[in-house]
C-alpha cells in the first residue's frame, strides 16, 4: 500500500513541478520528492508544517529554499548551517540541491530532530546532519561558533531576535541568508543590528511566493568581524531587552 501511495505523490509531484520552472537534475528531483512524501507521511501522525498538500510544498517551502540557494556563493564545500530548522526548511532542502556542501541543521525539539534524522538516513543523505540543542547553548560553543560559510534561519521569531541567534555562528567572510516578510520596519533596523553583531548589509532581495498575497525580502548580510562573546544572550534576556 505504501509504496502505491509513493508513486502516486511522485506522479502527482512531478507534474507539478512540470508547470513550474526549475533546474535541477532527476537526482535531486528523487531526492525531494522523497523528503516531501516522509514528511506528508510523519505529518499525518504528528504535526511538523502547517501546509499538507503538493502545491503548499512546492510553492511555500520548496520555492522559498530556491530563492535563498540563489544567493549563496558557488564556494567547493560550502558549510552550512540553519537554525531552528523545523521539519527542514531549508536547510534540509538545501542539502539535497547541494551535494557539495556540510550541512548542519539545529533545532531544539526532539520531535522535530527524531524526524529529520529519519529523513537523513532513508533518502539517504551523507552531506548532512543533525543537532537537537538550543542555539542559545550551541553558539557558545568552540565547535560550531564562528565556523559556517552559511547561516540561515526562516522562522525563529523577531528580527533582532534571529540576527543575535545566527550572527555568532557565521565565520568572518561568511554570509547570513534571512528570508522574511517584507516589513519596513524591520528593514530599518537592520544596520543597526549589524553594527553591534558584527555584520554588514550586502543586499535585500525582494521576491514573491505564488498565491500568496505579500512581499518577501531576503536579507543577505556578510560576517566582517567576530559577534562579541556575550552574544547570544539567554533565552529570557532575549525575549525581554531585544536589540
Amino acid at each position: 500500500m505504501i509504496d502505491l501511495e509513493c508513486a502516486h505523490f511522485r506522479q502527482e509531484f512531478i507534474s507539478s513541478m512540470q508547470k513550474r520552472k526549475n533546474g535541477f537534475n532527476a537526482d535531486i528531483i528523487d531526492k525531494i520528492i522523497h523528503y516531501f512524501f516522509l514528511l506528508k507521511k510523519s505529518s499525518e501522525l504528528s504535526n511538523l508544517t502547517g501546509y499538507h498538500k503538493i502545491d503548499d510544498y512546492i510553492d511555500f517551502h520548496l520555492i522559498d529554499t530556491i530563492v535563498l540557494n540563489q544567493q549563496i556563493d558557488q564556494k567547493p564545500k560550502p558549510s552550512i548551517v540553519d537554525v531552528g530548522t523545523g521539519a527542514g526548511i531549508p536547510g534540509l532542502l538545501l542539502s539535497i540541491m547541494r551535494p557539495e556542501a556540510n550541512v548542519l541543521l539545529i533545532d531544539s525539539r526532539k520531535k522535530k530532530t527524531d524526524f529529520l534524522n529519519r529523513v537523513v538516513k532513508q533518502i539517504p543523505l551523507y552531506n548532512c546532519n543533525v543537532l537537537c540543542e538550543r542555539i542559545e547553548k550551541t553558539a557558545h560553543n568552540e565547535q560550531y561558533r564562528e565556523k559556517f560559510d552559511i547561516v540561515t534561519a526562516r522562522a525563529i521569531g523577531s528580527l533582532p531576535i534571529t540576527m543575535e541567534l545566527t550572527a555568532p555562528l557565521a565565520k568572518t567572510g561568511g554570509n547570513i541568508l534571512l528570508p522574511r516578510g517584507s516589513n519596513e520596519e524591520e528593514e530599518s533596523k537592520i544596520e543597526y543590528l549589524s553594527s553591534i553583531l558584527g555584520n554588514k548589509i550586502v543586499k535585500m532581495v525582494p521576491y514573491k511566493l505564488p498565491r500568496r498575497n505579500q512581499d518577501f525580502v531576503l536579507f543577505v548580510l556578510e560576517k566582517i568581524m567576530n559577534t562579541p562573546d556575550k552574544y547570544p544572550r539567554k533565552p529570557g534576556q532575549l525575549k525581554k531587552r531585544p536589540l
